[in-house]
């Protein structure tokens, strides 16, 4: 699985909310600190 985040967020908390309504799954959300974004963007590195 891969994704991508941009522009990047303010640290601090993030919160992501998912629902599936055509397969009964209700909304449903959880709360991340943003910073470890900060950091794992830190380590990216380009492929050219």
């Amino acid at each position: 699985m891969a994704h991508w985040v941009w522009p990047l967020p303010p640290a601090g908390p993030l919160t992501f909310f998912v629902a599936w309504l055509g397969y009964r799954i209700d909304e449903s959300g959880t709360e991340i600190d943003a910073t470890v974004l900060h950091e794992a963007a830190a380590r990216a590195i380009i492929l050219e």
